[in-house]
C-alpha cells in the first residue's frame, strides 16, 4: 500500500514534470498560461445585490438549521468543544448545498451571452454530457493541479509556515476543522462521511459557484481588467480562511490559480474539479497519515 511520503513525493515529482512540459510547449506552440477567452462583460447582469443576497441567504439558513438541531435535540458525543464543531460542520454541510443550488440558478439567470459552464468554449468538439467530455475535464484538471502542487502545496505552504513561526512568533493553529473532528473518536461514521463529503466535494462547488461564479465575474465587470477581478476574488478567498494564517500564502496562490482557469477555459467546471482535486487529496493524504 502507498504511503503519504510516497503520495505525496509522487505528486511533487509529477507537478514538476507537467512544468517541464509546459514549458516545452509553450516554447513550441505559444503561452499556455494566457487568459483567452476573456469574458465579456455586457454579458454578466451581476450586482453587489446579488453577492450580499447569497451572504444573507447562507447566513438566514445557517441560524434555521441551528435552531433545527436544537428543537430536534440532537447531541453529539464528545467534549463541548467538540459537539459546538460538530454543529457547525453539520450545519455547512447543509447550507453550502442550498446555497449552491441558489447561485446555480441565479448564475444561469445573470449570465446571458455566455453560458458559465462553459462546455462548447473548454473542448471545441465536446459538449457537456459526451462521455469525453467527462474524460477530458478531469484530465484537465490533474494537469493543473499537478502544475500547482510544487508551489502552493510544498514552497509557499513552507514559507507561511516559517513567516508564523520565525518572524511574526505565532504558534501553530489546531489544524482544520474538518481534520479535528475526523481525528476526534467521538465522531461517528456518518458524521465522518458528512464531513468528508463536504470537504471534498460540497464545499469546492460552493466557494467556486461564489468566488470565481460572482465575486470574480463582478469584479471584472466592474473593472475591466481580468488580472485585478482573478487577483481581488484570490485576496478574498484567502481572507475568509481564518484562522489558518500559516497558509495564507499558499491559499492565495490557490485562489490565483482557480481564477486563472476559469478565465482562461470559460467553464466554472474547471475551477470546480481542480478545487475538490486539491481538497481530495488533502484528504487521502491526511488518511495515510501525512497531512494535519
Amino acid at each position: 500500500m502507498m504511503t503519504g511520503t510516497q503520495l505525496d513525493n509522487g505528486l511533487l515529482y509529477a507537478g514538476l514534470g507537467v512544468w517541464g512540459i509546459l514549458l516545452i510547449r509553450c516554447i513550441r506552440h505559444g503561452n499556455f498560461l494566457r487568459i483567452d477567452p476573456k469574458p465579456d462583460p455586457s454579458a454578466i447582469h451581476l450586482n453587489w445585490q446579488l453577492v450580499a443576497l447569497v451572504l444573507v441567504f447562507f447566513l438566514m439558513i445557517s441560524g434555521l438549521i441551528r435552531e433545527v438541531w436544537s428543537v430536534l435535540r440532537i447531541h453529539p458525543d464528545g467534549p463541548p468543544e467538540l459537539r459546538e464543531l460538530t454543529f457547525q460542520m453539520l450545519t455547512d454541510c447543509v447550507a453550502k448545498t442550498l446555497a449552491a443550488m441558489g447561485m446555480i440558478v441565479i448564475l444561469q439567470r445573470t449570465m446571458t451571452g455566455q453560458t458559465f459552464w462553459g462546455g462548447k468554449t473548454l473542448f471545441k468538439s465536446d459538449k457537456p454530457g459526451r462521455v469525453t467530455f467527462w474524460i477530458k475535464l478531469p484530465a484537465l484538471a490533474m494537469v493543473i493541479y499537478l502544475a500547482g502542487f510544487p508551489w502552493i502545496n510544498k514552497f509557499l505552504l513552507w514559507i507561511g509556515v516559517l513567516l508564523a513561526d520565525k518572524v511574526f512568533n505565532l504558534s501553530a493553529p489546531q489544524g482544520h476543522q474538518v481534520f479535528q473532528l475526523l481525528n476526534s473518536p467521538h465522531s461517528s461514521l456518518v458524521i465522518k462521511t458528512f464531513l468528508i463529503l463536504l470537504a471534498g466535494v460540497i464545499s469546492p462547488i460552493a466557494e467556486e459557484l461564489f468566488f470565481r461564479g460572482m465575486v470574480q465575474n463582478l469584479a471584472y465587470k466592474k473593472f475591466r481588467h481580468t488580472g485585478l477581478a482573478i487577483t481581488l476574488t484570490a485576496v478574498i478567498f484567502t481572507a475568509v480562511h481564518i484562522p489558518m494564517y500559516h497558509q495564507f500564502l499558499s491559499l492565495f496562490a490557490l485562489g490565483l490559480v482557480l481564477g486563472w482557469s476559469y478565465y482562461r477555459f470559460r467553464s466554472l467546471l474547471v475551477p470546480i474539479a481542480v478545487h475538490i482535486l486539491f481538497n481530495a487529496t488533502t484528504l487521502i493524504l491526511w488518511s495515510l497519515g501525512f497531512a494535519e
